[in-house]
């Protein structure tokens, strides 16, 4: 029996062409392609309650070092002032929580001795 290799149905014999897709019909089918896996990973709160430009600051670190970054507003409803700025939360994929730790430690650690100097 002869078969569409574009959309995989099956022909009686005499049949050449795929009246569907009028590909050239084949005796034995490929194996199907795979599926592209998407494997959607969960984000986990790196840091909490961090005002904008601190928030700023760190997204930029993590993301030049090839860490994705969510930031989450915390009331968005809320109108914010220079007294009562903006709060996020900070989320990185789980399976880089430990490196991007490691990465604010560093930072956090750098400043502290740059304002001891």
């Amino acid at each position: 029996m002869p078969f569409c290799p574009v959309c995989r149905c099956e022909y009686v014999e005499g049949i050449r062409r795929c009246s569907d897709c009028d590909a050239i019909l084949v005796d034995t089918l490929p194996p199907p392609a795979k599926e592209k896996e998407t494997v959607e990973e969960s984000f986990v709160p790196v840091l909490t309650e961090v005002r904008n430009a601190e928030a700023t600051v760190v997204c930029e670190i993590l993301q030049g070092a090839g860490i994705p970054v969510i930031g989450q507003l915390l009331n968005p409803r809320r109108v914010y002032t220079k007294e009562f700025p903006a709060l996020i939360d900070l989320m990185v994929p789980a399976s880089m929580l430990d490196a991007a730790k490691g990465l604010i430690e560093e930072a956090l650690n750098a400043g502290k001795e740059m304002a001891a100097e």
